[in-house]
């Protein structure tokens, strides 16, 4: 049970990379973006999904998603750069509470 539990985490980390990916390189990886659905259909088979199953995979998401984002912010800020950076990983805390309360309630309702 313990080798399904690792390998369902690490196909929920691989689709959370085929997710953000697309939006850093979409020139040349535009396509994964059609694949990313894959393994979390194929999880979803296998186990029901959690709040963290969510939260880590929205973690995952948003921190490359807005990575950009955090960057200009912190620049930005020049002597105080910290503070650009803690409010980009404020944002992607709270962002990620989203996937986390859909995968949730998917779970509940289903």
């Amino acid at each position: 049970m313990g080798d399904m539990n690792i390998f369902c985490w690490i196909l929920l980390i691989s689709s959370a990379f085929l997710y953000a990916i697309p939006f850093i390189y979409n020139i040349a990886l535009w396509w994964l973006i059609f694949i990313f659905p894959v393994p979390l259909l194929y999880i979803t088979r296998i186990q029901n999904f959690s709040f963290m199953h969510g939260y880590i995979w929205g973690l995952i998401v948003f921190s490359l998603h807005l990575s950009g984002g955090m960057l200009i912010v912190t620049n930005l800020d020049h002597d105080v750069w910290w503070v650009g950076l803690l409010m980009g990983i404020c944002v992607v805390l709270y962002q990620a509470l989203l996937p986390g309360l859909l995968f949730f309630f998917a779970t509940t309702i289903i």
